[in-house]
């Protein structure tokens, strides 16, 4: 039998790499988390819980579903965490056994209130948008949570769920319960038989006291009788007098859904199944008198307490977007960015980053709680974004009516390609995009051709442009049998040519980011990944490989990346002489220097000054903090240029420390001035191709750099060389002492 579990596992994994691109082996790893629980499940004393981290469109939900689809596990409980986040929400008013219950597949409805722990097999929990569900805010404060909230945290660790919060009927028992408390302290005496009270001047005076409202609180029908809920001698025993005359029968009726109707509520949540419950509900009839009604039923709230589902053997899959443990790539929406960089870096977060992101939202305590199987998401590599954009043209070719059949040739790729992919977003946009450009076409082709093969191609395999021109021919005689225009939305916002970039300031940019390009080139003796001055976010930028968490910021880097981040104004500087044509959006380059540098005198310890005073924070006459500064000016000086930088520096201190920092910063600008001043005919030469073609790649910038034989640094790249080198000389100059 545990052959065959693994063989089915063998099987679904194989399924799951044909149908998801790109994520092989997260795929492998969760098929090694879930095999204990599917193949040895009694082994287990916990629910396994595995954690799927990464950013938004990465196919985490529906790895899961698919997962289990192939499992063929239809006890599935599935929770939007997004909805739990606080006690106003409507979710209050459920709790996790509403959820269980709800599930059609399961028999957790079943349980038995008075039977302590009833264990619940092969359950599956996905917990969905998890990141939605945190415990603490920003500064640390515990947050408000709700009851479902609680309850999840309690099955994710020990995998017990309380039965009684979650049922209907119990909790308006709880309601009712309180109702029944005050008349039997105002009516202790009041004699019951039967579930009906006797006298009808005490219908009268506990109506009275009620206000009259106590009788629309209960719903009951009062056709009902008693023997259809419990064991009953007298089966035509019914809730009131059926013989009564209207009037009274009414008053009668009225009146008594005070305790009947109860009654009758109370024998629908506690079940038939169990003889102890058919004696506590004997001993609840029998009552004589409200007090003692009231006191069988504090014995029922007290011992419904004690009732849970064991789900220790359940499998929960946590499933969460946390944007901001990827290098704060949620910002990084411009479609332009290269894909494989962003694969790169978000290839690099670890598990130890998820854990500090989590520690922002939750608790230490739960984020113990979640353990160590965390499975990390990067976002689709160019390579993978071109393979689902092929499977999923592909799988619509498959579903066109029999005698007619489909190709798209590689432009048409490489246009769904251009239009759809957004990096940072994952797969939903180039699924639209396709169904948006692509779906219309083979609709109108199949709605005039009941056969025939056809090819499906652009007139250009430039992009770059307001529309274009998507050409249907027969593949027989290459004859044009079907032609359509479409508007480029990302086409048209990319085109130097196009409506919005007429008027914009295309050369500003480009000799801006013609200036970080060279500049990071010369700095860390890398190409740029691509350099643009026309982007659809409406503003150039230059892409650069990015450090990861891992390494370790020299001062020779900080140095670099203060001279790579002030490029851009200085070149401005250098070739533009009209201060009115200069960009203002070069201020903030000049506060992100302002900013790198500060935090490495006051964080990080640079140049020996870790204990002088942060400027950015007021202190008294010990040194201790009292808060931020009432004087919130600053400046960012570049030669005559002044930038306001409050954020940076505030002159809670303008003695030695900001003269140091202001002391680097121009050692920064001076050494960027040589190198742009040096090489002023490279810049021209990138800038000038950057205002005609908009955007340069890596092997078009190599070219120019390689042709005016720019000198760059190489030496950051073999730091562990170097430090190495250093060490070993102290063990040589020992030995020569010795």
């Amino acid at each position: 039998m545990r052959k065959e579990d693994l063989e089915i596992l063998k099987s679904a994994s194989e399924v799951l790499k044909s149908e998801f691109i790109g994520i092989d082996n997260i795929i492998d790893n969760v098929i090694e988390y879930i095999t204990p629980w599917y193949v040895t499940p009694e082994l287990l004393s916990r629910p396994t819980v595995i954690s799927l981290w990464g950013m938004t469109g990465t196919g985490k939900t529906s790895l899961v579903n698919r997962l289990l689809q192939l499992l063929n596990k239809e006890n599935v409980v599935s929770i939007d965490c997004g909805g739990t986040t606080s006690q106003s929400n409507s979710y209050d008013n459920e709790t996790l056994f509403d959820k269980i219950d709800d599930n059609p597949s399961d028999d957790a409805a079943d349980a038995d209130l008075f039977s302590g722990r009833k264990k619940v097999d092969d359950l599956v929990f996905i917990l969905d948008e998890f990141q939605l569900f945190k415990t603490i805010d920003e500064s640390g404060k515990e947050l408000d949570r709700s009851s479902l909230n609680r309850e999840i945290w309690e099955l994710i660790d020990t995998g017990t769920v309380p039965v009684n919060s979650g049922d209907w009927e119990i909790k308006k028992f709880n309601k009712y319960i309180k109702d029944i408390k005050s008349l039997s302290e105002q009516f202790p005496n009041v004699e019951i038989d039967n579930f009906k009270i006797k006298n009808y001047n005490d219908l009268e005076e506990i109506l009275d006291f009620n206000g009259g409202c106590i009788s629309t609180v209960f719903g009951v029908n009062s056709r009902y009788r008693y023997s259809d809920y419990c064991e009953d001698p007298s089966e035509n025993t019914y809730f009131f007098d059926k013989n009564k005359d209207t009037e009274n029968k009414e008053k009668e009726l009225s009146t008594n859904r005070i305790i009947s109707s109860l009654f009758l509520r109370l024998i629908r949540v506690i079940g038939k199944e169990s003889d102890q419950n058919r004696d506590f509900c004997i001993e609840l009839r029998n009552a004589k008198n409200l007090k003692e009604f009231y006191d069988v039923l504090k014995l029922f709230k007290k011992r419904q307490k004690t009732a849970t589902l064991d789900c220790s053997k359940s499998l929960i899959f946590v499933i969460g977007n946390l944007d901001e443990a990827f290098y704060g790539t949620h910002s990084e929406l411009n479609p332009d960015i290269s894909a494989d960089r962003l694969h790169d870096l978000t290839s690099s977060v670890t598990v130890n980053n998820i854990k500090e992101s989590l520690l922002k939202r939750f608790r230490a305590e739960q984020v113990s709680r979640l353990g160590n199987s965390i499975l990390i998401y990067p976002t689709l590599s160019s390579d993978s974004f071109k393979a689902i954009i092929n499977k999923t043209v592909f799988n619509i070719f498959e579903n066109v009516p029999e005698g007619v059949s489909f190709t798209a040739s590689d432009n048409i790729i490489d246009l769904l390609y251009f239009e759809g992919v957004y990096p940072a977003l994952g797969v939903r946009p180039v699924i639209s995009t396709i169904n948006n450009i692509l779906v219309p076409i083979l609709s109108s082709v199949i709605s005039k051709y009941d056969c025939g093969d056809f090819i499906i191609s652009t007139d250009t395999n430039n992009f770059k442009r307001d529309s274009i021109n998507i050409v249907v021919k027969n593949s027989f005689d290459q004859k044009v049998i079907f032609e359509k225009t479409i508007d480029l939305t990302l086409g048209s916002l990319r085109s130097v040519n196009g409506e919005r970039n007429k008027e914009s300031s295309i050369s500003v940019k480009a000799v801006h980011e013609a200036g970080h390009a060279l500049a990071s080139y010369v700095c860390t003796g890398k190409s740029p990944i691509q350099v643009n001055c026309i982007s659809v976010n409406g503003g150039g930028f230059t892409e650069i490989e990015t450090k990861k968490y891992s390494d370790v910021l020299t001062i020779g880097e900080l140095k670099h990346d203060l001279i790579i981040t002030l490029a851009g104004y200085l070149a401005e500087v250098i070739f533009i002489n009209d201060d009115n044509l200069r960009s203002l959006g070069a201020s903030s380059d000049l506060d992100r220097a302002w900013s790198m540098i500060s935090d490495a005198y006051y964080n990080c310890g640079l140049k020996s000054c870790a204990k002088l005073t942060d400027p950015r924070v007021s202190t008294n006459s010990s040194g201790v903090p009292t808060g931020f500064s009432e004087n919130e000016e600053g400046s960012a000086i570049c030669g005559n240029e002044r930038s306001m930088s409050t954020k940076v520096l505030r002159s809670a201190d303008s003695g030695k420390s900001t003269n140091n920092i202001e002391s680097f910063y121009h050692e920064a600008v001076e050494s960027c001035i040589k190198i742009l001043s040096r090489y002023k005919p490279v810049i021209a030469e990138i800038s000038l191709f950057l205002m005609d073609n908009g955007t340069m790649n890596k092997e078009e910038f190599e070219s120019v750099v390689s042709k005016h034989k720019v000198a760059c640094n190489s030496h950051i790249s073999s730091i562990n060389k170097r430090v190495r080198e250093m060490i070993e000389d102290v063990l040589d100059e020992k030995e020569e002492e010795d």
